[in-house]
């Protein structure tokens, strides 16, 4: 039995999205992997004003990757300093885009 692929579609987007740039430094950035780097550039694409609100579920959406490693890549992302988060609301959480996410 073939699976069929899931196809996002404009609607599935919050904002006008043309696609994914990587900085070099973020590229060339040894400590990160690629899923490391794929979730990062969804993160920032996600943003609004270096703000993210996305939780895990619409991210792993987005990206194509499980929640766990979403999860597993914020951590190592805010471990790094390219991200900081403020939790609120019961868990609700908000992602900041920290200087190292803009440096080209």
């Amino acid at each position: 039995m073939e699976i069929e692929p899931t196809i996002l579609n404009e609607s599935d987007l919050q904002k006008d999205f043309k696609g994914v740039w990587i900085p070099k430094k973020i590229w060339l950035d040894t400590r990160l992997t690629a899923e490391n780097k794929i979730i990062l550039m969804g993160i920032i694409n996600l943003s609004n004003e270096g703000v993210c609100t996305e939780n895990n579920i619409s991210l792993s959406k987005f990206c194509g990757i499980s929640e766990t490693k979403i999860s597993e890549s914020i951590v190592k992302l805010v471990d790094l300093g390219y991200l900081f988060f403020k939790c609120f609301n019961g868990g609700q959480r908000e992602l900041f885009m920290t200087d190292k996410c803009y440096m080209y």
